[in-house]
């Protein structure tokens, strides 16, 4: 219970923007964690705190290593992480390829909420490298399986609150229509 503690103040940390601190709690865990999966995880957290810390190279060795993963779940979110990484280093074709395997994962293990943001970041980057329709398609698919997941909730409230937490794919698609005003392919 410990090890899980951690990573939940980590992750808290990380959204109040202090990373320093992120950071020292997941390496925390990471530690104390007896699960070679969960392990795996908290690497892709401690990966991510490294990047928005500017430890670039860090990142990218601790990525390199969860990778190898045997658990998919795991490998979606490493190759996500690496995305925003490589988006970072204005990679952007390596990122879009990163995505694209996240993205499929994700959507093969039927993991929607996952794949919302996938989608969304691959419309994002197609965006940046010119492929209005495959940013189109993508935002598509990210919206729909918003749409999906929000009408099925029978709770109103918590239907009010999903849409106001995942603007994402919205945000996604306002883009691509703003490309496509502007006479992108």
């Amino acid at each position: 219970g410990m090890s899980s503690a951690l990573r939940l103040i980590g992750n808290a940390a990380a959204e109040l923007g202090q990373h320093d601190v992120a950071l020292e709690y997941l390496r925390k865990a990471e530690r104390l964690t007896p699960n070679a999966d969960v392990v795996e995880r908290t690497r892709v957290l401690i990966a991510g705190e490294l990047r928005v810390l500017g430890n670039l190279r860090g990142a990218d060795r601790l990525l390199e290593e969860v990778l190898h993963t045997k658990n998919e779940q795991t490998r979606a979110d490493a190759l996500a992480e690496r995305a925003r990484l490589r988006q970072h280093q204005h990679r952007v074709a390596e990122a879009i390829a990163d995505l694209r395997e996240a993205d499929a994962l994700y959507a093969r293990l039927q993991l929607d909420f996952n794949r919302i943001d996938s989608s969304s970041a691959l419309a994002l980057a197609l965006l940046d490298k010119a492929d209005v329709r495959g940013a189109a398609a993508a935002a598509d698919i990210a919206v729909g399986i918003e749409t999906r997941i929000r009408v099925k909730s029978a709770n109103p409230e918590l239907r009010a609150r999903f849409l106001s937490a995942r603007y994402a794919p919205y945000e996604a698609r306002f883009e691509v229509d703003l490309a496509e005003a502007a006479g992108g392919n």
